[in-house]
């Protein structure tokens, strides 16, 4: 659900793609949040994955149904994204 928030964020992602995405993994009782105070380690979680690329980490972006693209995203947008679509007030 974090790449579907950076994609909204990023890619223009259509809200109502958005919507059905996060409904599916609600449906599937998959997680779309972590408490807020988890950022610190989530965000160092993946400044250890082999995905990162210097100060960016990158994503698989969706950008439509069966569209998907990569997206190199700063800290500070993470951390945007983050506060705004993914962390919950614990």
């Amino acid at each position: 659900h974090f790449a579907a928030a950076l994609s909204l964020k990023i890619e223009g992602l259509n809200i109502d793609i958005f919507d059905r995405h996060k409904e599916i993994l609600k449906k599937l009782d998959l997680p779309i949040h972590y408490k807020s105070g988890a950022w610190e380690k989530l965000y160092s979680f993946m400044l250890n994955d082999k995905k990162r690329k210097g100060a960016e980490v990158r994503f698989v972006s969706l950008k439509n149904i069966g569209q998907c693209g990569r997206i190199s995203i700063p800290e500070s947008i993470l951390r945007e994204v983050y506060a705004n679509k993914i962390g919950l007030d614990s």
